[in-house]
């Protein structure tokens, strides 16, 4: 069997966002490293779960799954493909038990029937199933009701809810809406000649309980109609069940489909609805039977009790036909495998770490234009007098450059690629400012001046020569001193 690959997209996904944080991520080594352990902790703590879950998963539905192979491990290897599945649920159990007895698959000449009583466990044998067939799911949900034999209000709203709930986690399991077909069965004590069939409708995308009372209650008529030719006791036998059923479906539209109209909208799709008669006597105070007793005035185990009394034995235990009639309506599901999903959910997540790695590279490189260019107009904005201030705005423009000159010389890094890196053209006028500068001229300095007590010690050339030697001097420790702090800047 086969399924959607979590754990193997898990892996993936972790395995982009430890990419994108070493090779694209903007933010600082610390907050990285902080980072990439939260991914690795996720993605751990995920496949945990995930692994819990397939194990959940098979020993829920293990037995399932090998009784469906026993029942058809003789057969075609396509017949797995080709004949409708459905998954049989029940209110109560009871109705299951007269359907299947003890075991958990019935195979009939329309489709194959596997056997679920567990809400909780609907998710799991649906989603086993799909894997079984190779990515085609189960066709229908049907939902077997007897409906005479529900005697409280409360706990047969609370089923309903309840299993629901449970078709719509399934449907969210295998991908798809599930179709319901509700399939309900009313009791009768007298003996008829004749078995009685399906009244109902299917493959109907919206049922509307009105439309619906209208449908089945013409194709009563035409049921009883027909009866008319024959015998009076088959004609009258027939009368009787075409009012039970009649009956049957009016309590339906009001206590049954609300539920599945109400709850879960969107996820449960009630494609199939049909009542019929089986043998058996219904319960003495059931909600059916206080709803035809409320519309007659007439109690509903009256013919009943009358016919138990003048044959007193044990009534034999009621058989509950399959609404295969109903299934036939329904379209099969066609096969959805895991595989094609998987990979497209892959490539959804690669384009993602593509933005976001794009993302990154245009916000850096942004931030790296705006410094550049920063340090630029800062160092053109200093007065030339101010030569101080301008050296260290000098050497922050020195350093654009020197990196500016490593990305061309060996390649722009992975968080300034992806095709948006704009530093190049940064390049040349950094260059040209930096070769610009010139430093300030120096300040006028005045001679030097000597003061002597008495000028007679001194011949007059001598003195002359003395200032022209102290200027000299002076001008080249000047000149020596500028020379200095250009090459300083370079």
């Amino acid at each position: 069997m086969t399924g959607y690959p979590y754990r193997t997209l898990f892996v993936w996904v972790a395995l982009l966002a430890l990419i994108w944080i070493a090779l694209c991520s903007p933010w600082s080594s610390g907050w990285n490293t902080v980072c990439a352990v939260l991914v690795v902790f996720v993605t751990f703590v995920a496949m945990v779960v995930a692994t819990k879950r397939v194990r959940i998963r098979r020993e829920a539905t293990r037995h399932v799954l090998h009784a469906v192979d026993a029942a058809l491990s003789s057969l075609p290897a396509d017949v797995k493909r080709n004949t409708p599945l459905v998954i049989a649920i029940g209110q109560t159990g009871d109705e299951l038990a007269d359907v299947f007895g003890a075991g958990l698959v019935r195979m009939t000449d329309s489709a194959v029937w596997v056997r679920n009583d567990d809400p909780a466990r609907l998710m799991h044998v649906a989603d086993a199933l799909k894997r079984w067939r190779d990515g085609q799911g189960p066709d229908a949900v049907a939902y077997l009701l007897a409906a005479d034999q529900a005697t409280g209000f409360v706990t047969l709203q609370a089923g309903l809810k309840r299993w629901c709930s449970a078709i719509g986690e399934a449907s969210r399991a295998v991908g798809y809406s599930l179709p319901v077909c509700m399939a309900l069965y009313a009791r009768e004590a007298e003996d008829t000649a004749d078995e009685c069939p399906w009244f109902g409708v299917s493959g109907v995308e919206r049922m509307q309980a009105g439309r619906l009372t209208d449908l089945i209650a013409a194709r009563l008529a035409q049921y009883t109609h027909v009866a008319s030719q024959e015998i009076a006791d088959a004609r009258q036998s027939r009368a009787h069940r075409a009012a039970r059923l009649d009956g049957l479906v009016r309590w339906t539209s009001q206590a049954i489909l609300p539920a599945f109209t109400e709850t879960q909208r969107g996820t449960v799709q009630l494609a199939a609805l049909g009542v019929t008669a089986i043998n058996g006597r219904p319960a003495a105070d059931s909600l059916y039977g206080r709803f035809v007793t409320g519309i007659t005035e007439l109690p509903l185990c009256a013919a009943a009790d009358a016919a138990l009394s003048e044959t007193p034995r044990t009534p034999p235990r009621p058989h509950c036909p399959l609404p295969e009639p109903l299934i036939r309506g329904i379209e099969p599901q066609p096969a959805r495998r895991a595989l094609p999903r998987a990979l497209a959910h892959a490539f959804v997540w690669l384009a993602a770490g593509f933005c976001a790695a794009a993302a990154a590279s245009a916000w850096q490189n942004r931030a790296l234009v705006e410094r550049v260019t920063g340090n630029m107009a800062r160092y053109t904005s200093i007065a030339p007098v101010r030569d101080a201030a301008r050296v260290d705005a000098l050497k922050a423009v020195r350093r654009d450059r020197d990196e500016l000159e490593r990305y061309a010389r060996s390649g722009v890094p992975p968080r300034l690629g992806l095709g948006l890196y704009r530093g190049a053209p940064l390049l040349a006028p950094v260059n040209a400012l930096i070769a610009g500068y010139q430093p300030p001229p120096p300040p006028p300095v005045p001679p030097p001046t000597i003061e002597l007590d008495s000028m007679s010690l001194f011949r007059s050339g001598m003195i002359r020569g003395m200032a022209c030697r102290c200027a000299c001097a002076t001008r080249q420790h000047s000149q020596n001193n500028r020379a200095a702090t250009h090459a300083s800047l370079y």
